[in-house]
């Protein structure tokens, strides 16, 4: 079983691709920390509501979120828009 396990592994091409050794990572660099209030953010959608979403604008700094509402077919025009008027 154990050959036919690692048979099947060296075929695959996704488990090649997933093992690879010619495109190394590298080391993993934290990500910077914020010092002051709304100078970095992260923004998240809540998806799966039925004709709306929400967008979550998290501050890095002090975990304050801001919930704005907005509809599944607004472009990124849209969201930018409300985004200015309702965060910024």
């Amino acid at each position: 079983m154990r050959k036919d396990v690692q048979r099947q592994c060296h075929r695959c091409i996704f488990c090649l691709k997933a093992k690879s050794k010619t495109m190394p990572h590298g080391l993993y660099i934290p990500l910077p920390l914020a010092c002051a209030p709304w100078e970095d953010i992260i923004m998240h959608f809540i998806l799966g509501l039925s004709e709306t979403s929400i967008c979550m604008v998290v501050d890095i700094f002090s975990k304050m979120t801001r919930f704005i509402l907005c509809h599944k077919v607004d472009d990124a025009n849209n969201i930018s828009k409300l985004f200015f008027r309702e965060a910024v």
